[in-house]
């Protein structure tokens, strides 16, 4: 079970409480109760003392508690989220970055279908519109398509591989250990 901001795992109630030196909200996951319990120094009563009454854990009903299979869920979720923010800050083609934007790419693909019939050169504008390339052939054109191309199959596949761990990793710490770092 993964909670987010866990410092410990815990099976019984006797484990819980012995917990000491605990800090102020820490949180530790109760496996047969199914919920995250936070330390509180600072209060009068809660649900279960430490042994050393030096405060008091108190069922924690708002942090979500995931399975390894919501784990695993969550962290593709992280990967599709990075790779479309990847893909948002474009491609770099003669020295210009370019967008990959939705509206990007279908004015990309409108281009390449008709680059046989298009007026040469073409004005294609930088991703913030502050420059402008000109597109000199149909061959600058396919260079300039095949760059976008291959930037975003790259993202693809780098977060494609990701998730392929993710969905190999065995427990939540195989999961845990995947860091999109890209």
């Amino acid at each position: 079970m993964i909670v987010i901001a866990l410092t410990t795992n815990v099976s019984t109630d006797a484990e819980l409480t012995a917990l000491t030196g605990m800090a102020n909200q820490s949180f530790a996951y109760h496996s047969a109760y199914g919920c995250a319990y936070m330390f509180r120094s600072n209060i009068a009563t809660g649900d279960l003392q430490a042994d050393n009454a030096s405060g008091w854990w108190i069922k924690d009903s708002i942090i979500k508690c995931l399975n390894l299979s919501e784990y695993k869920h969550e962290k593709t979720v992280e990967i599709d989220t990075r790779t479309n923010e990847l893909i948002a800050l474009g491609y770099v083609y003669q020295g210009i970055t370019f967008p990959l934007s939705q509206n990007g790419q279908i004015n990309l693909l409108g281009m390449i279908t008709t680059k046989d019939f298009l007026p040469y050169p073409i004005s294609l504008n930088n991703i913030d519109d502050t420059a402008v390339y000109s597109i000199t052939d149909a061959t600058d054109l396919s260079n300039l398509y095949m760059t976008a191309l291959g930037a975003k199959k790259a993202i693809l596949d780098s977060g494609t591989a990701l998730k392929t761990q993710i969905n190999a990793a065995v427990d939540e710490a195989a999961v845990a250990a995947i860091i999109d770092n890209r």
